[in-house]
Parts: C-alpha cells; structure tokens; sequence
C-alpha cells in the first residue's frame, strides 16, 4: 500500500502504532497509542520516505491489504493535527513493476553495456565477423533476458549490488551473524548472481546516515565507513545515471562503477 501526506517528522515507530490499529481502536481513539498492538494485522513491513512525505506498507495478504486501504485513507495519523489526513491506496503490479530496482532490470541496462564493452574490446576488423556470429548456433549470446546466458559472460564475472537499511542495529546484527535478510523481490536476483558470477559484492548503507556501512564479497568484509561527501560525482549509468549515494535498495551498480566506488573506498582505509 503506498500512503501519502505523511509528515516529514513522522517515525517509523510511530506509523507502525498506527497502521497496525483495529477499527474498533481508531473509533474510540482520543489519545496518542503508546504502543502498537500485539497483533499486526497483515502488516509486514513499513518503508517511510520522509523526503518525500510517503511511506510504504507491505501485507500478509490482499485481505489485509483492502482492508487497510479502506480504513486508513482519509483517517488522520495524529488526532489533533491540521495536517492533511492520509491518502491510502494500492499498489498495482504495473506500478510496482515501473518503479525502484524493477525498473532498472527492464530496461535493457545489460544487454546494451555488454555490447558496448564488446565493441571496446575487439579490435576494427573483427567488427564485420562479429555479425555472422549470432547466426551459428552455439555461437549466439541470448539477451532475451537477464536470466539468459549473457549473465555468464565474463563481463559480468563482478558485479556489485547496493543494499539499503533501516537502521544500524540491523548492519550490526548481519556483521556479528554473517547473514543479511534482503527484500524478497531483491532475492531472486542475488541468488542468480552468487551462481553465474565469479565475485559479487555487496554495499551495505543505513538510510539517511550519509555514508556506507560497509561491503563484503564472498571472502572479503570491510566495515570502515565511506561518507557519501567522497562519491559526490560519481553517478550509475544503470540507473538513469542517477548519482550512487541515492540509491535504492538492490539497486546495481555499472562495473565500472562499482570498481571504481571500491577503489575510492580502498584509497580512504
């Protein structure tokens, strides 16, 4: 469910308090809830983007997720506010499939920049052979897809991934345990990763916190901090050449990029 009009000084506690609230509860309320209840109603997750005055709220179920929709839009999240109320609705497949990392896997970003390393690393002559090569069977590259044969090409033997949290007691907690629980859309395409390529690497950040955490690769961990002021310019031609330190979570960086953000990193330790 994407919910608008949400303060910019709201909380996560406090948005969890709220839209885990019964009927009854938001019937009777005249005071703030001090706690949210035991029971979540469906509410699985809460992403809150204060600069953008929304959050997102992921359920158990469509059940949960109507029935929120229908009880929390145009219901006020502070009693005695002058704010405008909510605007609670859902999320549609189209919507989700058009917006963050979805986004980025549509549109083409690795089959173009594979054929464009391609045609930087062969030499002139070879450009016209290249041609009749797609014709031979066994000689063909697919690029249907992400989930082709073009992942195991050695272009994409490192790539590297950018995965966000809500806070540092989570970071903390995957650094003393040596495990991370990533967004479910965001599993799948790990998972194909460790198995098509040699190394990826993975660069952890706490929202809002104006740095990196940390990386770690299947043999290397390094936890000393990058303040984002050192990556001012670098920018992901993978996602709309949008600048690295607002990155989405599960957002993946170009190759080259991601070289060089490590070798920024490497330089300052």
């Amino acid at each position: 469910m994407w919910c608008g009009n949400v303060p910019t000084d709201a909380s996560q506690e406090e948005l969890w308090r709220f839209f885990t609230q019964t009927t009854d509860s938001l019937r009777l309320l005249t005071t703030p809830l001090q706690s949210a209840p035991q029971d979540t109603h469906g509410v699985l997750s809460i992403f809150l983007m204060s600069r953008s005055n929304c959050a997102f709220v992921n359920f158990s179920s469509a059940r949960h997720l109507d029935r929120a929709c229908s009880l929390f839009h145009g219901t006020k999240l502070r009693y005695q506010s002058n704010n405008d109320p909510p605007v609670c609705r859902a999320r549609r497949l189209e919507d989700v499939e058009h917006a963050g990392v979805a986004a980025q896997r549509g549109k083409g970003v690795h089959t173009s920049w594979y054929r464009k390393e391609k045609q930087q690393q062969k030499p002139i002559s070879e450009e016209a052979n290249d041609r009749t090569l797609s014709s031979k069977s066994g000689d063909s590259v697919s690029f249907s897809s992400t989930d082709s044969s073009l992942l195991s090409q050695p272009q994409f033997a490192h790539r590297f991934f950018i995965l966000k949290s809500r806070n540092s007691e989570a970071l903390k907690t995957a650094l003393r345990t040596n495990i991370w629980s990533t967004q479910t859309h965001n599993e799948s395409v790990l998972d194909q990763a460790f198995r098509k390529s040699e190394k990826v690497t993975l660069l952890f950040s706490e929202n809002h916190s104006g740095h990196f955490f940390g990386y770690a690769t299947m043999a290397v961990v390094n936890t000393e901090p990058l303040p984002f002021r050192k990556i001012n310019k670098l920018r992901n031609p993978w996602r709309d050449n949008r600048l690295v330190k607002v990155s989405r979570d599960g957002t993946e960086l170009e190759p080259n990029v991601g070289r060089q953000l490590l070798s920024i990193w490497e330089s300052t330790t």
